[in-house]
């Protein structure tokens, strides 16, 4: 008899995939933003508008929202505010062509993950997305990390045939390079 638990591979449950809404009324930034995004391992949405992603039926599917400050109809500021009012605690980046100080401290001041002026490298939007994916608790771990945490006391040989077994398409490429350099 084994004196470690069973574990089955439909055991560990892989966690969902974090979906970043993309709000901007330019097109190429829209489209730039996602291809990032998706290149991260997360979903990506977008909207070139506040109010078409109001109505969207993935509103509250929303792990992280990336907003563009100036937009026609309701400003970022607004859709910032509109979602508090809601009760809607989505962690949110703002992006903007026109940075001044005043707006940054009152985006910041509201709750706002970080305020990029664009043009903005990958990496300062990739390390903001990944403080507000932390934030929100919907930050992907590593899959030998799911492993351990819900399958305890496994062999370490049956540990790596499950991280073998199980894929990890979902998880954002970095995770996916140190978990295999583990």
């Amino acid at each position: 008899m084994s004196r470690f638990a069973p574990c089955r591979i439909e055991d560990c449950r892989l966690p969902k995939v974090p979906m970043i809404s993309i709000v901007d009324d330019d097109l190429s930034v829209r489209e730039s933003t996602k291809e990032l995004v998706e290149s991260l391992g997360y979903e990506a949405l977008t909207f070139a508008s506040a109010e078409e992603f109001l109505e969207s039926q993935r509103l509250s599917d929303t792990s992280c929202l990336i907003t563009d400050l100036q937009m026609k109809g309701l400003s970022g500021i607004d859709l910032q505010r509109r979602l508090m009012d809601e009760g809607r605690d989505i962690p949110t980046i703002f992006v903007t062509a026109f940075p001044d100080e005043k707006t940054r401290s009152h985006v910041l001041n509201a709750g706002a993950i970080g305020f990029l002026s664009k043009p903005f490298s990958d990496e300062t939007l990739i390390h903001h997305l990944d403080t507000a994916l932390q934030i929100n608790g919907s930050y992907a771990p590593g899959i030998i990390n799911l492993i351990k945490l819900h399958c305890t006391w496994v062999p370490r040989a049956t540990r790596l045939q499950l991280a073998l077994n199980l894929s990890v398409a979902h998880l954002p490429f970095r995770q996916r390079v140190y978990t295999h350099g583990q």
